[in-house]
């Protein structure tokens, strides 16, 4: 189970300290917003070392990492002929967008899980952001369990909010993660 990327006493804070919630309760909402932003990004956000990941190529000169920002590339090992093989460090170069590039003339093998790499990423302290993200989607949860758009009284009337009701990620969310992903387009612009 992956830590919440952000803790209840900070929740507490968001919410003004007028509402009331039992801290289980709380913990559980976070924990499930922060699964939540994990899974919709492909991101821990957590600094992780020595991580291992096994990449594809694309006969390209460039690879892409999982999970950025990338802090430290340690270990490439080619996985494509009869023996894994390291590849010299003189060879390629990484960036913090989670691209490592050929410098010499050479390019990767356009094969599938042909390179492991070993490599530490994330962050040290979570980003202001993803922490304020992941407080606004417990935030609704705790405010509106029901999900509840719209009521009414006499000849009662309740309209359901659909995509806000329970822990998920409204578009504005959305938009506030977008520079913490490893977002194929924006990795591919910063190749040059």
């Amino acid at each position: 189970m992956s830590t919440p990327l952000a803790t209840v006493d900070e929740l507490r804070t968001f919410m003004g300290g007028t509402v009331t919630f039992e801290d289980d309760t709380a913990e559980l909402y976070l924990r499930l917003a922060s699964g939540e932003v994990r899974a919709a990004t492909g991101q821990t956000y957590d600094a992780v070392i020595d991580d291992t990941a096994v990449i594809s190529g694309d006969g390209t000169r460039t690879l892409l990492l999982p999970e950025v920002p990338v802090t430290a590339v340690t270990a490439l090992v080619d996985l494509t002929g009869p023996l894994e093989a390291p590849v010299p460090a003189t060879t390629w170069e990484w960036s913090e967008h989670g691209i490592i590039r050929r410098i010499d003339t050479g390019r990767w093998a356009r094969r599938y899980r042909a390179y492991r790499v070993t490599y530490d990423h994330g962050y040290g302290v979570i980003p202001d952001v993803v922490t304020g993200v992941v407080l606004r989607m417990a935030a609704r949860v705790i405010d509106n369990p029901e999900g509840i758009k719209q009521e009414g009284t006499g000849r009662w009337s309740m309209t359901r909010a659909g995509e806000s009701a329970g822990i998920g990620l409204l578009p504005a969310d959305w938009l506030a993660l977008e520079g913490y992903t490893a977002d194929l387009p924006t990795r591919r612009r910063a190749v040059g």
